[in-house]
C-alpha cells in the first residue's frame, strides 16, 4: 500500500517538530558559542585543558576539549561534545587554558 502523502502523522510530526529551534534560539545558541570562542580564544584543531567544570557537567576540569571545524566543542576522551544547537549558559560557562604537549 502507498502512503498518501498528504495525510500527516500529527504526534510523529509534533515530535519531529521539536527538534528544531527558533532564529532566535539559533541566533542565541550562536552568539553564547561566539562569545565563548572569543573570550577563551579558541582555535579549531588545538588542544585546551578544562581549568573549571562547566555547571551542566559536560567537560569537567582536567578534561582535554577542542574546537573542532564545525565548531563543535569535542572531549576525545570522554566522547562528550556540545554542537552550535546545543549550547547554553550552562555548558559554556567552562574556562580552560591551552593544553601542554601531554595530550591523552
Amino acid at each position: 500500500m502507498k502512503r498518501d502523502p498528504s495525510v500527516t502523522n500529527h504526534k510523529n510530526s509534533e515530535k519531529y517538530s521539536d527538534k528544531f529551534l527558533s532564529w532566535e534560539e539559533l541566533f542565541e545558541k550562536g552568539t553564547l558559542l561566539r562569545n565563548t570562542i572569543k573570550q577563551l580564544s579558541l582555535t579549531p584543531g588545538a588542544f585546551y585543558s578544562v581549568t573549571k567544570s562547566c555547571t551542566d557537567g559536560t567537560f569537567q576540569a582536567g578534561d582535554v576539549i577542542t574546537l573542532e571545524a564545525n565548531h563543535d566543542l569535542f572531549c576525545p576522551k570522554t566522547g562528550e561534545r556540545i554542537t552550535p544547537g546545543q549550547c547554553t549558559k550552562e555548558n559554556m560557562d567552562f574556562l580552560c587554558v591551552p593544553a601542554g604537549g601531554d595530550i591523552h
